[in-house]
């Protein structure tokens, strides 16, 4: 197409060649408006939101400059903890500063002991401080809560707690069971040593799931969960026989069950952070970096 009208450009005069022009770009509204259109009767046909409220929400970022960052940086560990590198970083926000709304920082990956923790909350609330002085926001990214499965490449000397178990009885250390009270006490101590600099926001890593945790398949399936929801549902189950129900092939009552009881896990790990949070930072935003399990 782009070809064909350069050679008809070639062989027209300047009026011709600015008609063309405006041809091409009228076409172009046109294909946009069109797009728009069809993709808001898709919305209106088949969201579960209230259409009127989508086209409220849509026209009201359009007329309103949203006040959140819309530029981050994502930092990792030893970004603030080497001086080289946060030179470095300064001079780079400095040179480009309008590329960048909020930092993000790191803690410190795996789960060591809580001094390792509040060494680096130290170093990071420093760093933070001339970050801000350029008036750029300083946000944090909590790195594992259930953990990523890469044991081998972090410490994990803080890990001290009852593991999670999948369907077959397996395990991943240091993979904990998300309702453990270890577990939940370690990473709310965790979080208000990094909450202390007062953070713009705070997001929860993507680990915060069910399922990909080393060689874990899926769970928690550990005697303390299965007793819960076999508590919840009035029903006795062991680990086996609630595998067997999940499977059932016709009824799939307590598969949903699970998936709520579950939901209902990671929720009680993302309160404690919440908790911990407000107490000492009560202006810091909340997110979780969501991949879909």
């Amino acid at each position: 197409f782009f070809g064909k009208v350069g050679r008809e450009l070639s062989l027209r005069s300047s009026f011709g060649d600015l008609c063309v022009y405006l041809f091409i770009v009228l076409k172009f509204i046109s294909f946009l408006r069109k797009t728009i259109q069809q993709s808001f009767q898709l919305l209106k046909r088949h969201s579960t939101i209230p259409f009127k409220y989508l086209r409220e929400l849509f026209m009201a970022n359009i007329k309103k400059k949203s006040s959140y960052p819309f530029m981050i940086i994502r930092l990792w560990p030893q970004h603030h903890m080497h001086e080289a590198d946060v030179n470095d970083l300064l001079k780079v926000l400095k040179r480009n500063r309008a590329a960048c709304d909020e930092v993000w920082f790191c803690t410190e990956m795996g789960f060591p002991l809580m001094g390792v923790h509040m060494q680096s909350a130290k170093v990071m609330a420093e760093v933070a401080k001339k970050i801000r002085a350029l008036g750029i926001k300083t946000g944090l990214q909590i790195a594992n809560t259930i953990g990523h499965g890469l044991s081998l490449l972090q410490d994990d000397s803080g890990a001290k707690w009852p593991l999670m178990i999948d369907a077959d009885g397996l395990s991943s250390s240091p993979t904990p069971c998300p309702r453990s009270k270890e577990v939940l006490s370690y990473i709310a101590t965790m979080t208000i040593l990094y909450a202390n600099w007062q953070p713009s926001s705070i997001w929860i890593d993507d680990d915060l799931r069910m399922n990909q945790h080393g060689a874990l398949k899926y769970g928690c399936f550990c005697s303390v969960c299965v007793s819960q929801f076999s508590k919840v549902q009035k029903k006795k189950f062991n680990r086996q026989s609630l595998v067997k129900a999940l499977h059932h092939p016709k009824d799939g009552a307590i598969r949903l069950a699970w998936t709520q009881f579950n939901s209902e896990s990671l929720a009680g790990i993302g309160a404690v952070i919440a908790k911990a949070t407000h107490a000492v930072a009560p202006n810091c935003r909340l997110g979780f970096q969501q991949i879909g399990h």
